[in-house]
């Protein structure tokens, strides 16, 4: 860029995180940090899949960059080591790892966190912001970094997204390719359920690429009945079609976090860790029902007899200041 007569090269900075797979949150991630909080910056992805780079290509990658932000998303993982986020190789550069979740639920391999322990001990990790809490404590007590942990919201929180008025009575369900289907008694209990309070089930796939195409797989084996089911090719899109449905069930994420950001009252259909902190959060974890509790029902009457829902603000203005504290320590580095 210039500024009067005097040339100002951009800032050069690796993302590394879950991208490029059309994961509907993690792609948020990166519009967030690429467009909004580093718009002024050369912002581009040097996540070092070991299936796609070797060691010296994943140098070549990090030697071109200033620093390197690790985040967001659930990459701290307790059971697994993934050579993807926490290459040794990022280490060449300055490190900020940010918006990052741990999810617990998995398990606890000694030699996975010894691993990751190394990593955040390092003196090039400058910064590491934690999405939630129980992450931050977590990441404090079994990873130790040199530098202070802090919590703040997740980066999607941060995102105050246009106004829609949702289409009449459409009940917005988002599910998930995973090894176990939902049962189809469950199935048809939420889809009964809406339509006998006048709703109308709509599907939407919540993903794009790679991830569209297993989910959409995953949904056509199951027993759906008579509904729509809805399908987008970016993330705006996609944050469109959700914003058309006045009440929401998910088994994703940033399903949960756009809706409830919205106001749209949303039936958590997991019971994982991220859902549990944010939920908590937003002060309605009885909002939180996986299909197979014995809770389900009375969760999901709760949601469909919600008349409104109002996001706290604080989250947002939270989040918000995390990402500008990001930017102010990548930028003064």
């Amino acid at each position: 860029m210039r500024t009067g007569d005097m040339v100002v090269s951009k800032k050069k900075i690796g993302l590394v995180g879950y991208y490029g797979w059309g994961n509907y949150g993690d792609e948020y991630f990166r519009i967030i940090m690429r467009d909004q909080v580093f718009s002024d910056s050369e912002v581009t992805d040097v996540t070092g899949y070991p299936s796609k780079y070797t060691p010296k290509e994943s140098r070549e990658m990090v030697d071109d960059k200033e620093c390197i932000i690790i985040g967001g998303g659930d990459l701290v993982i307790p059971y697994f080591f993934s050579e993807a986020y926490w290459r040794d190789e990022y280490l060449r550069r300055p490190v900020y790892i940010h918006g990052v979740g741990v999810p617990r639920w998995g398990g606890y391999d000694e030699h996975v966190v010894l691993k990751m322990r190394k990593f955040f001990q390092h003196p090039n990790v400058k910064r590491v912001s934690a999405r939630d809490i129980e992450s931050r404590d977590w990441i404090e007590k079994h990873l130790q970094p040199r530098v202070p942990v802090v919590a703040e919201p997740d980066i999607v929180c941060s995102q105050l997204f246009e106004e829609q008025t949702p289409v009449p009575g459409r009940f917005g369900i988002v599910l998930r390719h995973q090894p176990n289907p939902p049962h189809p008694e469950h199935l048809q209990m939420l889809i009964t359920k809406a339509e006998e309070r006048g709703l109308n089930p709509v599907f939407i796939i919540l993903g794009t690429d790679n991830t569209m195409r297993d989910d959409f797989l995953h949904m056509v084996g199951l027993e759906l009945g008579n509904t729509d089911i809805l399908i987008r090719n970016s993330p705006e899109k996609l944050t469109e079609a959700l914003l058309s449905c006045e009440k929401v069930a998910s088994m994703k994420f940033h399903g949960c976090v756009v809706a409830m950001s919205c106001n749209r009252p949303t039936l958590s259909l997991s019971a994982a860790d991220k859902f549990k902190s944010f939920y908590g959060m937003c002060n309605r974890s009885e909002w939180i029902s996986p299909f197979k509790s014995p809770h389900f029902e009375s969760a999901l009457n709760s949601v469909l007899d919600a008349e409104k829902f109002e996001f706290p603000e604080q989250l947002r203005q939270d989040a918000s200041m995390g990402l500008a504290n990001l930017r102010q320590a990548v930028l003064s580095s």
